[in-house]
């Protein structure tokens, strides 16, 4: 699963890699410093007309690291975020989450 926006700023290559209710651990390809908000568009649903639909919840960083792969790959890094306003639909982005298998 993946994160389109980050403080109303589109990112690529920037992933889910756990989430709770109450936070998520990301990978992305930007750096973010603890204390950071930041506003976060997750996919949710499509839509009836087949279009994917956004929610937006407000985290706090509270952990962040570099993530190395390997020499030849981008640098990346992880990070830690616990939500500050968890939305309504919270609990259809964890089923998603686990169907999908991430």
């Amino acid at each position: 699963m993946y994160v389109k926006t980050v403080n109303g700023r589109l990112v690529s290559e920037t992933y889910l890699l756990d989430i709770t209710p109450n936070g998520a651990q990301i990978t992305g390809n930007f750096s973010v410093v603890i204390g950071d908000e930041l506003s976060i568009g997750l996919p949710i649903m499509k839509d009836p007309g087949g279009l994917e639909k956004q929610e937006y919840v407000t985290a706090r960083v509270v952990w962040a690291q570099k993530a190395y792969a390997s020499p030849e790959e981008p640098l990346r890094y992880l990070f830690g975020v616990s939500f500050l306003n968890p939305f309504k639909e919270m609990e259809k982005l964890l089923e998603m989450f686990r169907w999908r298998g991430y």
